[in-house]
């Protein structure tokens, strides 16, 4: 029994110095919180809460039929949290060099008015964000319509996470993405 003791003390010992390393070190478990400074900073206005709480795309393209010609998107500069909802995504096509996506995206319910597509690119990942506005929309009866859009990113999307930052769940297919 007096052996096993003092490897056991020895372990203890070197246990309690590791853990008093990494807290003296700053690594901690909590995950850190931005300032308001950081979030001032997001592309977009995007808050950072939403940017952190965006879902990585699987990229893998669904294909785009024969029949689609994608069209250019209306271009949203910027969201607004009190008046703007965000729509959901499917990436359709991406072209060799990673610097055209092909989306088909929702516009909202029927009566919404589309107010376009805000693109946010970091240097460690892209938003796509279909953004649109409840109220009258010319026509009001139309059914859900899904338009298909190229969107053009300022750099290749390289090793960058292409992000959801809404996922209703209706536009994009089950296939889990990837953990960041």
């Amino acid at each position: 029994m007096g052996m096993l003791s003092r490897p056991l003390k020895k372990l203890a010992v070197t246990v309690v110095s590791a853990v008093m390393a990494l807290a003296a070190a700053g690594c901690t478990a909590e995950t850190p919180v931005p300032s308001s400074s950081e979030s001032a900073s997001l592309p977009g206005n995007i808050p950072v809460e939403l940017w952190n709480q965006g879902v990585p795309d699987p990229l893998r393209p669904v294909g785009l039929p024969r029949t689609v010609k994608p069209t250019q998107p209306l271009v949203a500069t910027s969201y607004d949290e009190g008046t703007d909802t965000i729509g959901d995504w499917r990436l359709m096509d991406i072209n060799d060099d990673r610097t055209k996506l092909v989306i088909e995206y929702a516009q909202g319910t029927p009566c919404a008015t589309a107010k376009g597509i805000l693109k946010v690119e970091t240097s460690t990942a892209v938003a796509l964000v279909p953004l649109y506005q409840s109220g009258p929309a010319t026509p009001c009866n139309a059914p859900l319509y899904g338009p298909v859009s190229t969107v053009t990113l300022d750099e290749p999307l390289g090793d960058r996470e292409l992000l959801h930052l809404a996922d209703h769940g209706t536009m994009r297919s089950p296939t889990p993405a990837p953990s960041r």
